[in-house]
């Protein structure tokens, strides 16, 4: 089965498995709203400087209050800033990888700060790729999942010890879902569907 345009998974047969690199989905609008988040807060640093170390004599005696209610504010901005600096590294460096031998499934987010979690395929069920239904109106947009969980959405999906649904696959394309499963399954390394 031939994929009709060029994927973002790379699958590299092992003598045992298989595995799957993934590369990070890089939306535009992203990088815009990342670089007008950033320039907005370059231009709100340079003002804190001014207000706080340099002009001292457009201020009263007693502004300690305002002194820390602008500190306070930094401390949230940076905190936007640090999760956006981490999205953007994520979309530069970072990587699934997708590992499945000897009866094990791992999932390795290579430059993210999650762990590496491994799956006994003895327990996974019902392997399907459905392609992530993106909201529109009010929550467009809108990433689920903390700010340092990167890749929290996933195309390929199984249900794992009847309790649990894993998934994997950052928005890939429902056909490209489908022929990794379709790879991984004539080579017997997960159960048919």
């Amino acid at each position: 089965m031939e994929i009709p345009y060029a994927g973002r998974a790379i699958i590299t047969d092992l003598y045992n498995g298989a595995e799957i690199t993934i590369l990070p989905f890089r939306q535009a609008i992203f990088w815009l709203h990342a670089v007008v988040f950033l320039a907005f807060f370059g231009l709100f640093s340079y003002f804190i400087f001014i207000f706080i170390f340099i002009d001292k004599t457009a201020r009263p005696a007693s502004d300690k209050q305002v002194t820390y209610f602008v500190f306070a504010m930094y401390g949230i901005i940076l905190f936007g800033l640090l999760s956006a600096g981490y999205a953007i590294w994520w979309m530069i460096m970072g990587k699934e990888v997708v590992t499945i031998a000897d009866g094990v499934l791992t999932i390795d987010k290579v430059n993210a700060l999650e762990k590496t979690k491994s799956y006994d395929l003895s327990l996974a069920t019902n392997f399907r790729a459905e392609e992530e239904v993106v909201r529109r109106g009010r929550n467009f947009g809108r990433v689920e999942g903390y700010a340092w969980q990167v890749a929290v959405k996933g195309t390929i999906k199984f249900d794992y010890d009847v309790v649990d649904t894993i998934q994997f696959g950052d928005w890939l394309p429902e056909a490209e879902g489908n022929y990794i499963l379709e790879r991984l399954r004539s080579k017997k390394l997960i159960p048919d569907a």
